[in-house]
């Protein structure tokens, strides 16, 4: 289907589904799925190849963007948001040697480097980015919605450890209009449509493929033979390899 991706399409997926979790928590779900970087790479490129080859029967108009924003303005508003970096320790009497090494003066990317136990963040300086409330757990979430902007916490003890937090800047709520939201909702009535055309597209390619299967174990995966499809869309009429059916996913 000369259907191409870049590295730089990957990435971009990779970061947009990284941004629904809290900090670490995308890469604990990738450890315990037992994948790799290289892993998710691959399976985000298949992901990518495929929305591609639908996009010619994805439609979105006017209409439907304002109708979703009649129906929906109320998720659309921006909660109040923080952006915030920490520095993760096992102890309170490291995380005191921390707090105490800051209010000195230290350089808190470079204490985050030397001592932070968080793998996700400690090359980053801490960083966390923004998030809003019900994102992080509720004794760090507490302490960084009530520190002042630029002000160092003292130790937050969490469920990890001892975070010592600065605060760099806060968002205050706002309400959502057409033109703050557009580009959000044309996202999500595109992956709406997506989640529909996908396993269309998906069977046409099976139904005109020759598929050969060795293992009986798997021999239901593709009954044969196979069910009558539709005419294939546009972007499938050349032929293409089957996708599998076992394949994971990191949404």
């Amino acid at each position: 289907n000369k259907i191409t991706v870049s590295d730089p399409e990957i990435a971009k997926k990779e970061d947009e589904i990284k941004a629904k979790y809290p900090p670490g928590q995308f890469e604990q779900i990738l450890k315990q799925q037992g994948l790799t970087e290289t892993d998710v790479h691959n399976i985000l490129r298949q992901t990518v190849v495929i929305e591609k080859a639908v996009d010619p029967q994805i439609k979105v108009s006017d209409s439907d963007i304002q109708s979703y924003f009649d129906k929906n303005h109320a998720l659309l508003d921006k909660p109040e948001q923080v952006r915030a970096r920490h520095i993760l320790v096992a102890d309170l009497k490291t995380a005191n040697d921390v707090e105490a090494k800051l209010k000195a003066g230290g350089d808190f990317a470079a204490l985050a480097k030397q001592y932070s136990t968080d793998p996700s963040t400690k090359d980053k300086g801490g960083e966390l980015g923004f998030f809003g409330k019900g994102q992080m757990v509720p004794s760090f979430q507490a302490a960084a919605f009530s520190a002042p902007v630029n002000s160092i916490t003292a130790p937050v003890k969490s469920p990890f450890g001892y975070h010592i937090i600065q605060v760099e800047e806060k968002k205050p709520a706002t309400k959502a209009t057409l033109a703050s939201s557009h580009d959000q909702i044309v996202a999500q009535l595109k992956q709406q449509q997506q989640s529909q055309q996908i396993p269309v597209f998906l069977q046409q390619l099976k139904s005109v493929a020759k598929i050969d299967v060795y293992d009986d174990t798997l021999k239901d995966a593709f009954p044969s033979p196979l069910p009558a499809a539709p005419a294939p869309a546009s972007a499938a009429s050349a032929p293409a390899p089957a996708a599998s059916t076992d394949r994971k996913s990191v949404v």
